[in-house]
């Protein structure tokens, strides 16, 4: 089948854990990594193809400083402007991820 290939791998490291398409069936948004190391955050899209879009963490007075390791889920809200990513680490953290 011509129409079947790869597009490499989503993370240096780890499995892809979840994966989440857009309202307009366009990008699918994922989230992967090894438990022992940091969780990625990519994207695919025909346009732009795969995209490592960068870690997750919070560095502010207001909330402290912490970073996930295990993503283990995420979602899109249904307007489309939210991309929502869970964590199965200890911290049990949600980052909500403007798009």
């Amino acid at each position: 089948n011509e129409r079947v290939f790869s597009l490499g791998p989503a993370c240096s490291h780890g499995r892809v854990r979840c994966m989440a398409l857009d309202r307009e069936k366009n990008v699918v948004y994922g989230v992967a990594g090894d438990e022992d190391d940091l969780g990625s955050v990519f994207s695919y899209d025909d346009e732009n193809g795969l995209r490592w879009l960068g870690l997750l963490a919070t560095d502010g007075y207001a909330h402290g400083s912490c970073a996930s390791y295990l993503l283990t889920s995420c979602a899109i809200s249904g307007d489309g402007k939210i991309l929502a990513v869970g964590s199965g680490d200890r911290l049990g953290c949600v980052y909500l991820c403007v798009l």
